[in-house]
């Protein structure tokens, strides 16, 4: 047996994996690496019901908003600006709603100059933040709000509140905004008042809206999640595609006390975070088409005439930095997945994020910890590369025994396996210590593709960017190189038919790397430049 053709066909097989890994996820369809989306066949159909419970059982007259969102986006009204020292907010008196979120520390992927905008609503990008009561005979997402004077703009203090208020059949409804420095947390207080002279017992929807449109910059072969999340302690983490929503179908999930509704794309997170203890539903509907929402409805206790409630929720819009997400609330950092290697992934991120704290430079991180991780590997991969030596040594005998019975292969195989035993010559041995790091580079792997912390982030020279792929195509140039040689050391006792073949790999595989991130292909440029280094010492000793 050639332990070094398993070897290569086993890079081969997982560069394919890769690639294909990468289609499947621009064509929107469920990754290998990054799963927990709901299986349409199962889920969808168990928790699919005509009717929400709650909403049913209140008997709310509901306001319906079909084709509304799109019709009023470009329609002029009061915008209420809202800016503080990292984000620029933009809510619309009509509801009360959260149209427009600018991240001020983030750059647009397409254009340096313009801030990152995560929120939007224009007729070809609509992403939003609703929160009303469920009744369109009280305060609702149509209903008009009145600003209460004050401050705009932060400043020198540590928050700021917007105040809204509409009052509605004796009914007020004040949504209280509250803006903190340095905190893409927003508190969203709701004040039900009852005027009148009789009970309500109202419900309040949040809800977000996205269209399902992949985000701006994002590579074509290194396709990421994006789509609709939620969490509760009956559910647990759950991620639904924009593809899995049917027509005119809402999807329910379990009703609990807990728990979080979000939308999901690439880097970056929008999460509403109702009060632990409330009785919610939660539902996803496809709205109208490639429009898409995720809403959570809160049942609230009745409230008599000449009273009121709070109910205060919160709302976080911006990177997926995992100290904040937990800050936020102790699961949000799900939203950060790093799929079926979670594990080893949040400690490789760990480790990476401590080294930058020597290097303040996440290319010489990206780098030092890919020396790192080589070198704690390096015991296992001397082991994998000496006994590869031994078998060539053997190639000869090997090849001798085959072209001495062509015609009985089982004899042949008796023979060799015979040999293996009589050099001390495990043949599987080359193949165990290169299983056992896969899981690692992986995980690695999946740390530089979802991590924002490279987002923007420059390396030296020509390279501002470590997420964006190298414009002049030296990073991958370099990277075919390297694996160009790294095949030499690896092909050199292939048969013709298997030499050619394996000679196509580097091309293909780095064709693909020319649209990768800058700081993956870096990566692997580093990686594969240490293992010719490590081959090449090993041979010569």
């Amino acid at each position: 047996m050639d332990v070094k053709r398993i070897i290569l066909w086993i890079i081969f097989f997982f560069s394919l994996l890769m690639i294909f890994n990468s289609w499947i996820n621009f064509n929107n369809n469920k990754s290998f690496f990054f799963q927990n989306i709901i299986k349409k066949t199962t889920l969808l159909n168990k928790y699919d019901i005509k009717k929400s419970s709650i909403i049913h059982n209140k008997k709310q007259k509901i306001f319906s908003e079909k084709k509304f969102i799109k019709k009023n986006c470009n329609v002029k009204r009061k915008i209420i600006t809202i800016t503080t020292d990292i984000i620029k907010a933009d809510i619309d008196t009509i509801g009360g709603t959260l149209r427009k979120l600018e991240l001020l520390k983030y750059k647009d992927s397409n254009n340096s100059i313009n801030n990152f905008k995560l929120f939007n609503c224009t007729s070809n990008n609509i992403y939003l933040a609703k929160s009303s009561l469920l009744n369109k005979e009280l305060p609702n997402s149509n209903s008009e709000f009145i600003a209460l004077p004050g401050k705009r703009t932060l400043g020198n203090d540590d928050c700021i509140k917007l105040i809204l208020e509409s009052k509605k059949n004796d009914i007020k409804l004040t949504k209280t905004y509250i803006f903190r420095r340095g905190d893409y947390k927003i508190d969203i207080i709701h004040t039900i008042t009852n005027y009148s002279n009789k009970s309500v017992i109202p419900l309040l929807q949040m809800e977000l809206i996205r269209d399902g449109n992949i985000p701006d910059g994002e590579s074509y072969f290194c396709r990421t999640f994006t789509g609709l999340a939620a969490y509760n302690n009956i559910d647990k983490f759950k991620k639904i595609a924009f593809k899995d929503i049917e027509d005119s179908k809402r999807l329910y999930l379990n009703q609990s006390h807990d728990g979080w509704i979000a939308i999901v794309q690439h880097y970056f997170v929008s999460a509403i975070i109702p009060p632990n203890g409330m009785k919610r539903e939660v539902f996803i509907k496809k709205i109208s088409n490639n429009l898409y929402k995720i809403n959570s409805i809160l049942e609230i206790n009745k409230i008599s005439p000449n009273s009121k409630v709070n109910i205060k929720s919160y709302l976080y819009s911006g990177p997926q930095i995992s100290d904040m997400l937990l800050k936020t609330d102790p699961n949000l950092d799900l939203v950060k997945d790093y799929g079926w290697l979670t594990i080893f992934s949040k400690l490789v991120f760990k480790l990476m994020v401590y080294i930058h704290t020597i290097f303040n430079n996440w290319g010489w991180s990206i780098i030092f910890l890919t020396i790192l991780i080589k070198l704690i590997f390096f015991p296992l991969s001397a082991v994998s590369y000496k006994n590869m030596l031994k078998m060539k040594l053997l190639s000869p005998k090997i090849q001798e025994i085959r072209d001495r019975h062509k015609k009985n292969i089982k004899k042949a195989n008796e023979e060799i396996v015979y040999l293996y035993k009589k050099e001390k010559i495990n043949p599987f041995s080359s193949i165990f210590p290169v299983i056992i790091q896969v899981p690692i580079f992986i995980s690695l792997y999946s740390v530089l593709l979802n991590s924002i912390e490279i987002r923007n982030a420059p390396w030296l020279g020509w390279i501002h960017d470590l997420s964006s792929p190298d414009k002049f195509y030296i990073l991958p140039l370099f990277m075919m190189i390297s694996m160009m040689i790294q095949n030499h050391f690896n092909s050199q006792s292939l048969n013709p038919i298997q030499n050619i073949i394996s000679k196509f790999v580097p091309i293909i595989f780095s064709i693909v790397f020319f649209f990768f991130p800058s700081g993956l292909v870096l990566y692997w440029l580093i990686n594969n430049t240490l293992t010719i280094i490590q081959q090449w010492i090993i041979n010569r000793n």
